[in-house]
């Protein structure tokens, strides 16, 4: 960073060093999705996604809200969903890279069905 201040006016350089100062203090935020609380409102209207580990709809749900990608391994949760309830756009995938799209309202109460009862490794929200 200094090197790169002798090549550049003072005045600039100082803005440079402020704005990373600033970005060093903020606090680190998930980049987009983060497990939430079922059912919690969430001001910001982030796409959702919930998973249940029995079939219709059974068993402890668990929720994901926002844009990103969760790999289930990091919750314990690895190829344990048999339904799905959905609230955003974004798919799923198996252990060896197959995909599944899903959109807001889709509801499958027995993933059995589709074949892919507990499949999902990995899933991504887009939207």
């Amino acid at each position: 960073m200094i090197y790169a201040c002798r090549e550049v006016a003072a005045r600039t350089c100082g803005v440079i060093l402020v704005a990373v100062f600033l970005a060093l203090l903020m606090p680190a935020r998930a980049l987009a999705t983060d497990r939430v609380t079922c059912g919690a409102y969430d001001p910001q209207h982030r796409p959702w996604v919930a998973l249940y580990p029995d079939i219709n709809f059974g068993g402890e749900q668990v929720c994901f809200a926002g844009q990103g990608k969760i790999e289930l391994i990091n919750y314990g949760i690895e190829f344990e969903a048999s339904s799905i309830n959905i609230g955003g756009n974004g798919y799923f995938v198996d252990g060896v890279g197959n995909q599944l799209g899903f959109y807001p309202g889709m509801r499958v109460g027995d993933l059995r069905t589709m074949g892919w009862n507990d499949r999902i490794r990995t899933f991504v929200i887009t939207g």
